[in-house]
């Protein structure tokens, strides 16, 4: 007894945490029940070609698992269900792969049927056959009777994670500044804490992107270059065309059996927690002042803006840029300013955005460039030599170590892709000046009326502009802000200023899209010009924590009061608008259509209805048999017979060049490509053969990848023995 009085209060707070929090995940997880129903409509009977009724009674996207059918109809003779995956080749060659089928016992009208998918369904549809049409009414219902554990206990892992930390970081005065952002961060996901996911303007895009890369790890890519989930499965080079790093985090969740928005909401939970550290350390270090680097982190994790991108847009990419641009803004200060051998900042943050978000990274390498032309005459006076080296380690370490997807991307890149049609009129995604600060949160109108722009909350709230008025005061008709502080609440503040003139109608979008072309061709692939407005939420975020700071000294706390209960409403505004939408994407085991309409990096001339005419299936040009189908995410095998002379088969993969075929064990080139499909001639040397497709990366792409292992190694090591000679 006298050992357990011993014990750390805090210790016996831990411990009851983590029993608490184990009996609450555990019993949410044995009493977890997912189900769905619907009616069975007896005028919607359908006669078939040989002469009996069928009805559809659902079409559902599930994930594999296992589950339990009830059916029950009042009406009918000979009754017969099928329950049929209409996105799965059957083998031989046709849409429609039984998963079970049966007739209900004679006289009953009710039959319950256990079935288990062994891989996601996109189209799992429900028949019931009749010999006779005979109205009547029914109903279904379907439960997952897999369970949700691996989703509880990911929760369970998150919350006694966050509580040993809290254990081990408990100290206020040392890690006070931790705590509270991560706190803010924390609520800030609390929409997040559902049972379902929101719908947003680019989730079905992201969900997609998870599934796919899941898939394609499944399948023995890796790195993954072609997703696996898009457009029947004909493999989609999103991988190489739009970074996916921190996309494996979800992804790996995925497979180890976390439901698919359980995994896209714990990225959302680490998206607002590294937002939040990476702020932090990041202002703290560059204003050189621990109050102020939490003022300034709590504004520009609580921006309107950066908000909108995560709750409503689902701009996934750019939200993880975002993380990194106070760490950009820090390691080009360095670089330029500060100490240049700290340029290994610089690389984490070029990194960081470079496997976020590529639009980003433009607009990142604008400012980047802007910064070292303005900053040329300053850097020429002070140790030009050392500045320069680091300015190059920087580059050349950046590139190295993303050598793994800039040789790919640039590759692809290259071709007449879709995406690169789209050409947006930026004059027209431009918003008007006083939307930049509204406090108002709700939408103005619906996505069918009126477009993106006035769709969405596009805005950075008034906090930043009255902020930044209260630095213009304070820093040049009071002039009481420190001098190195005020040169670099300046520079934001035009920076910022500059950014929130480039998103308005006000800037001559129109003029340079006619007057220079060139410019415009280059600015015109940020597609939306607001979102410059990431950039203006990270530069006036400073210029009004320098305010608050100076407000604070001035014993202007009403002031400051006010800016701070405005900038709770319009979080909480934004999260209640988030949580009241009714607009659910899908449940625990719902997956959607994997078809989708994204085929913005396919041939800009590929024709797409053929594609979903197509489907998972083989076209021939002259009639033999298909059988033993088998799909393996991009790759494929089958058996043909029946072949009497030249055949063409034209099949369900897109030709991205990454394909070696095998007939009979030999490989074979493939003929040239119809829609941009891999297509295959067979000779008629032989009557019958199997033909095995398998995804080989190019060498360029393996090299690369190579190079940059060598490189990360070599850095590490690097690190490592000069951080020992320091000791």
């Amino acid at each position: 007894m006298e050992r357990l009085k011993k014990i750390d209060r805090r210790l016996w707070l831990l411990i009851a945490g983590i029993v608490i929090t184990a009996v609450m995940c555990a019993g949410a997880a044995l009493n977890y029940v997912d189900t769905r129903s619907g009616g069975l409509d007896g005028s919607q009977w359908v006669q078939t070609e040989d002469g009996t009724y069928e009805i559809e009674g659902f079409q559902l996207g599930m994930r594999e698992g296992k589950y339990s059918l009830d059916i029950f109809y009042d009406s009918a003779e000979n009754l017969s269900y099928r329950l049929v995956d209409m996105q799965r080749n059957n083998g031989r060659n046709e849409l429609g792969r039984e998963i079970a089928s049966g007739s209900f016992p004679e006289g009953e009208t009710f039959v319950r049927l256990e079935f288990a998918l062994q891989e996601n369904a996109g189209k799992l549809t429900l028949y019931l056959e009749s010999s006779s049409y005979t109205e009547g009414e029914g109903y279904w219902s379907l439960e997952t009777k897999t369970g949700a554990f691996s989703d509880f206990l990911l929760v369970f892992l998150c919350v006694t994670a966050a509580l040993l930390l809290l254990y081990r970081f408990h100290d206020w005065e040392k890690y006070g500044s931790v705590i509270i952002v991560v706190t803010a961060a924390l609520v800030l996901t609390l929409p997040y804490f559902t049972g379902y996911l929101q719908n947003g303007d680019d989730m079905d895009f992201h969900l997609a992107r998870i599934r796919g890369l899941a898939g394609a790890l499944t399948s023995g890519q890796f790195p993954v270059r072609l997703n696996t989930d898009f457009a029947w499965g004909y493999g989609f080079s999103s991988s190489m065309m739009y970074p996916e790093l921190f996309m494996y985090i979800p992804a790996i969740l995925y497979l180890l059996g976390v439901s698919l928005i359980s995994s896209y909401k714990f990225l959302m939970l680490c998206l607002n927690v590294s937002t939040a550290c990476i702020g932090l350390y990041s202002f703290k270090r560059l204003l050189r002042s621990d109050r102020l680097g939490l003022i300034v982190a709590l504004l520009y994790l609580t921006n309107p803006y950066r908000l909108e991108n995560i709750l409503h847009r689902a701009a996934l990419g750019e939200m993880l840029a975002q993380i990194f641009l106070p760490l950009l803004l820090y390691g080009m200060y360095e670089l330029i300013f500060g100490d240049a051998k700290r340029w290994w900042i610089a690389v984490l943050a070029g990194t960081g955005i470079l496997q976020s978000h590529i639009l980003s990274v433009e607009m990142s390498l604008f400012f980047v460039g802007g910064a070292l032309v303005l900053s040329v005459v300053y850097i020429a006076k002070h140790r030009w030599k050392e500045r320069l080296a680091g300015m190059i380690k920087a580059a050349v370490v950046t590139v190295g170590i993303n050598l793994w997807f800039i040789i790919p991307f640039l590759d692809h890149f290259s071709d007449d892709n879709l995406i690169q049609t789209d050409t947006r009129i930026l004059q027209n995604t431009s918003v008007d000046l006083y939307t930049l600060f509204r406090v108002n949160m709700k939408l103005q109108s619906s996505y069918e009326d009126a477009g993106v722009t006035r769709e969405e909350f596009i805005s950075l709230g008034a906090v930043v502009l009255l902020g930044s008025l209260a630095y213009l005061y304070y820093a040049f008709v009071r002039k009481t802000v420190d001098k190195r502080l005020r040169e670099i609440g300046t520079v934001c503040l035009c920076a910022g200023a500059l950014c929130c003139y480039i998103s308005t109608r006000a800037f001559p979008w129109r003029i340079i899209q006619t007057q220079l072309p060139a410019i415009y061709e280059i600015f015109g692939m940020v597609q939306f010009s607001w979102r410059f407005l990431a950039y203006a939420s990270l530069f006036l975020s400073i210029t009004t924590g320098l305010a608050i700071m100076e407000l604070l000294n001035d014993k202007k706390q009403v002031m400051v009061s006010v800016l701070a209960g405005l900038s709770v409403f319009m979080v909480f505004s934004c999260m209640d608008q988030y949580a009241s939408r009714e607009i659910f994407v899908s449940s625990r085991s719902e997956v959607k259509n994997r078809v989708g309409e994204w085929y913005d990096y396919y041939a800009a001339d590929v024709n797409a209805e053929e594609i979903l005419w197509q489907g998972d299936t083989i076209l021939t040009s002259t009639d033999i048999a298909i059988s033993n189908y088998e799909r393996n995410g991009v790759e494929l095998s089958f058996d043909y017979s029946g072949l009497g002379g030249g055949c063409i088969l034209r099949l369900p993969i897109y030709d991205y060049g990454m394909y070696k075929i095998y007939l009979d064990g030999e490989e074979i080139d493939p003929t040239d490509p119809e829609n941009h499909q891999l297509t295959l001639r067979l000779t008629g040397e032989k009557g019958t053969g199997h033909v095995d497709v398998e995804y080989y990366e190019p060498t360029p792409y393996k090299a690369a990848t190579a190079g940059s292992l060598i490189i990360i190694a070599g850095i590490t090591v690097y690190g490592i023995r000069k951080r020992g000679k320091h000791r």
